[in-house]
């Protein structure tokens, strides 16, 4: 049986998943693993952090999957879409409550193309809308006033398994 290619590469991500790869906790999962410093302290009053975050090409993955900033800080997060205009994928960017990643990944199934796959949701803190290839959006806002792991995510269909990240909150 053939498939389509866009299928092979879902089923290949899926299956770095199930095989343990891509776990944006663990401090081995590569060139992707970025330090603090991934978001730059712009302006200290207010304090403001600036960081871009865009797909690692036509793998699903984020080419930033960690980054800090301070609580209640401002955050200007540009999100860039660098997958090949050839492949056409789309990718969002969802800040979600800890916890709450694989029941937001299910509500933007629901959501749908219409709504960017982003579900009105009390769990998502912050949102982009979908990307096509090339395509770059800033997204604005504060951070959590909790410190902690706040979970990030696409909710393209296929790529929540393998698309997500981390904002610590100091």
């Amino acid at each position: 049986m053939v498939f389509p290619r866009r299928w092979t590469a879902t089923w290949f991500a899926f299956g770095l998943l199930l095989a343990g790869g891509c776990d944006p906790t663990r401090a081995d999962d590569g060139p992707g693993d970025e330090p603090a410093e991934a978001a730059r302290r712009v302006s200290d009053d207010p304090v403001v952090y600036e960081v871009t975050i865009g797909s690692e090409g036509d793998a699903l993955l984020y080419d930033v999957r960690r980054f800090t900033v301070e609580a209640e800080s401002l955050v200007r997060l540009t999100l860039v879409n660098s997958s090949s205009p050839a492949k056409g994928m789309l990718h969002n960017w969802l800040l979600v409550m800890p916890g709450t990643e694989d029941a937001v990944a299910a509500q933007g199934l629901v959501a749908g193309y219409y709504r960017s796959w982003v579900p009105e949701s009390e769990d998502v803190l912050a949102s982009g809308r979908a990307l096509k290839a090339g395509e770059r959006e800033l997204i604005e806002f504060r951070a959590p006033s909790q410190a902690g792991s706040y979970p990030y995510l696409c909710t393209i269909p296929g790529h929540a398994q393998t698309m997500r990240g981390v904002m610590l909150v100091e």
